[in-house]
C-alpha cells in the first residue's frame, strides 16, 4: 500500500472535526507568534512504534504580508521520531497548522539569593 507524502497537517480542519476533545489556541494567538516560540505541528503517516504525529519545533523567523502570515522553524522533536522526510531540519508553516503553543516564560533570576 503506498502512502502520500507526509504533510502537515491543518490544525483547524483536525480541531472541528474532533472538537470538543482536540483544540487550539485561537487564530489571533497562532498568527501573532514570534521568532524563538516553540509549537507543535502535526505530520501523520503510518501507525508505528517508533514515530509519532505530533513535531515541536521551534520558531525562527515569521513573514507577515497583509492577513498572510508564515512562519520558518526549525525541528526540536528528532527527525527519525517523524513521520518527515529523512534529513528535514527546518519546515514552514501558517498559523492554521498550530495545534498547541508553549508557554514563554521568564528567565530566573540568577541574581537571586536563597533564604
Amino acid at each position: 500500500m503506498e502512502f502520500p507524502e507526509p504533510r502537515i497537517q491543518n490544525a483547524e480542519h483536525l480541531a472541528d472535526h474532533h472538537h470538543p476533545r482536540f483544540e487550539i489556541p485561537d487564530r489571533e494567538e497562532r498568527a501573532g507568534l514570534q521568532p524563538g516560540q516553540a509549537v507543535d505541528l502535526y505530520v501523520y503517516g503510518p501507525k508505528s512504534e517508533t514515530r509519532q504525529d505530533t513535531v515541536k519545533v521551534r520558531i525562527t523567523a515569521r513573514r507577515a504580508d497583509g492577513s498572510t502570515t508564515r512562519y520558518t522553524a526549525t525541528l526540536e522533536t528528532p527527525v527519525e521520531q517523524t513521520h518527515l522526510p529523512t534529513g528535514t531540519t527546518e519546515v514552514e508553516f501558517g498559523p492554521e497548522h498550530v495545534a498547541s503553543v508553549y508557554v514563554v516564560r521568564e528567565p530566573k533570576n540568577r541574581n537571586r539569593k536563597s533564604k
